[in-house]
């Protein structure tokens, strides 16, 4: 009898390959994080436009200026947040994460902010990001 209940409860576990504890390193280059579906192939990212949006404090920034950087659009569970130049370059770095969320490094200290766990995270949630300490140009926030 045991044996077929054990059998009932892996039929019922999804196997899906997601990363509730944050994003992967992988995903620091091309900011995609590689999910799996249970036949291990990689679920394609999002192809239409994006529920959420990315609003910031100010449409300017000064050197080591801190900017709020908030996420609208309703609740979340996962994030990969960076600030990039044109090139990719991540500038700047994030610092007081909100609940749920950490500073990791890609390329440097706090470039980057992801989730700490699969609990959503309110519409509004919002991010501490400071500038450079020198003019870089234009920022991108993604």
């Amino acid at each position: 009898m045991s044996y077929f209940w054990s059998l009932a409860f892996l039929a019922a576990v999804p196997l899906v390959r997601a990363f509730p504890s944050g994003a992967p390193a992988g995903a620091c280059v091309n900011l995609t994080p590689g999910h799996w579906n249970e036949n291990q192939m990689v679920i394609s990212p999002q192809a239409g436009q994006s529920p959420y949006v990315l609003s910031v404090s100010e449409n300017m920034y000064t050197p080591s200026e801190e900017l709020t950087v908030s996420v609208t659009g309703g609740s979340f569970k996962g994030i990969l947040l960076q600030a990039r130049l044109a090139d990719d370059t991540l500038v700047g770095t994030f610092s007081d994460p909100p609940p749920n969320t950490k500073l990791i490094q890609c390329t440097g200290p706090g470039d980057s902010v992801t989730h700490t766990s699969s609990a959503p995270k309110e519409a509004g949630t919002s991010f501490t990001w400071t500038a450079p300490g020198s003019n870089v140009g234009n920022v991108i926030f993604t």
